[in-house]
């Protein structure tokens, strides 16, 4: 095998240079993607390109804490929506239109779910309860048969029921003794004005 064959050491490359990290860009380099050494009030590329240079985060804060500060905003927009749907969903018809109603006009989800917590929407169960134990008027029961005489006179063969029905479908006496042959097998195929 001789000198043909490499030790295991040979094949071990030396440790890349490790590239500086800046921890936040200003937004002129992240807008060109370039690279920035988030040197404050100006890093050295917005100085060499005479550009106004600016951050979008205080100096004082680190990106990983922007984007923690970030998160929690966004979990929290997340958590308010979740428990507007939530309340949606379980709230009675008069609660779920009044819950709509107050987003329409510009109310904050999480204000909103602040607003109805416990005491306000016990409130508002009892508002609903109230109206759900009010009674209203009954729409008139109709006859089904009013609107369809034939129908009637099928159901019910009675001489009121023959008497109502016009005389375009009424059925002949023929039809009325043969059961199999329908009134309508006997209607004129044309439509008259």
């Amino acid at each position: 095998m001789g000198d043909s064959a490499l030790s295991p050491l040979d094949n071990v490359r030396p440790p890349k240079r490790q590239k500086s990290m800046t921890v936040i860009a200003c937004n002129s380099c992240k807008r060109r993607k370039s690279k920035c050494n988030g040197v404050r009030p100006a890093c050295d590329r917005c100085l060499r390109l005479n550009e106004e240079c600016h951050y979008e985060l205080d100096s004082n804060i680190s990106r990983q804490d922007g984007l923690k500060r970030r998160l929690r905003e966004v979990t929290a927009k997340s958590e308010s929506l979740e428990a507007v749907v939530s309340q949606l969903r379980s709230a009675s018809d008069l609660e779920a239109a009044d819950l709509i109603r107050q987003l329409r006009q510009g109310a904050d989800a999480h204000e909103l779910v602040e607003r109805t917590s416990a005491p306000s929407r016990s409130r508002l169960s009892s508002v609903a309860e109230e109206d759900n134990h009010q009674s209203y008027p009954s729409p008139p029961v109709e006859d089904p048969g009013s609107k369809m005489p034939l129908l009637s006179w099928m159901i019910n063969p009675t001489a009121e029921t023959y008497a109502k029905m016009p005389d375009l479908i009424k059925p002949t006496p023929m039809q009325m003794m043969v059961p199999h042959i329908s009134p309508l097998d006997t209607v004129p195929l044309y439509v008259c004005d």
